[in-house]
C-alpha cells in the first residue's frame, strides 16, 4: 500500500485537474486514482496515455454481453478535444441541484477498468459504446458492448467504481499496473 501511496503521490501529473476533466474528478476512491494517474502521466520510458480525461462510473449487471455504465458526473471532452453533446439535468438520488447527461460517441472503442480495493488484481475490458440510454439511475451513461462471456465480467467486478477512457489502452495499464506490483487481468 505504500509504495502505491508513494507512486500516487510522486506522479508528477497526478494532482493536476485540467478545467474540462474537473467534473471526472468527482468521489474519486484510492484504488481509482491509479487508473486517473496511469491515465495522465507521461514516463520516461513510454508515454502511457494521450491526454484524454476518465469517466469514473457505477457498472450495472452484465448481461447478454452488454453493460450500463452511469454516474451524474462525466467530462464532456472525452476524446482529449471536443466536447461531447450534453445536457443539464437534476441530480438523479436527490433531484436537487444540476448534473450533466454528456452523449458519449456511439461506436467508440472504449478501456474499462475494474479497481480492486485490495490493490492485487486490476480487470480490464475492452468495448464499444452503442448507446447512450435513459434509464432512471445516474444522469451521464452509456451501454458497452464486449465480446468476453458476461458471467465472467461479473465474476471480475471486484471493486465499486469502473475506470473508462475512449480507445484501446489495455497493453499500456498492464504495463503500467505491472511497475506497481498490481497484476493485471485482460478480459479481451
Amino acid at each position: 500500500m505504500v509504495e502505491i501511496l508513494s507512486f500516487i503521490i510522486i506522479a508528477p501529473n497526478c494532482f493536476r485537474i485540467p478545467i474540462d476533466a474537473l467534473i471526472s474528478w468527482f468521489e474519486r476512491e484510492v484504488c481509482c486514482c491509479i487508473c486517473f494517474s496511469v491515465f495522465d502521466v507521461v514516463s520516461e520510458e513510454r508515454k502511457v496515455f494521450s491526454g484524454k480525461p476518465v469517466f469514473m462510473n457505477d457498472p450495472t449487471y452484465p448481461h447478454n454481453q452488454l453493460i450500463t455504465l452511469a454516474h451524474c458526473t462525466a467530462p464532456r471532452r472525452m476524446n482529449g478535444r471536443s466536447l461531447e453533446p450534453a445536457r443539464i439535468m437534476t441530480h438523479f438520488e436527490s433531484d436537487y441541484g444540476a448534473a450533466p447527461k454528456v452523449e458519449m460517441h456511439v461506436g467508440q472503442t472504449v478501456t474499462n477498468i475494474m479497481p480492486d480495493f485490495a490493490f492485487k488484481l486490476y480487470t480490464g475490458l475492452p468495448g464499444k459504446i452503442v448507446d447512450n440510454p435513459m434509464l432512471d439511475i445516474c444522469r451521464s451513461q452509456i451501454d458497452i458492448g464486449f465480446e468476453c462471456d458476461s458471467r465472467i465480467v461479473a465474476e471480475k467486478m471486484h471493486g465499486f467504481h469502473w475506470i473508462t477512457v475512449y480507445g484501446d489502452y489495455l497493453r499500456e495499464m498492464d504495463y503500467a499496473l505491472k511497475k506497481i506490483g498490481i497484476k493485471f487481468e485482460n478480459l479481451g
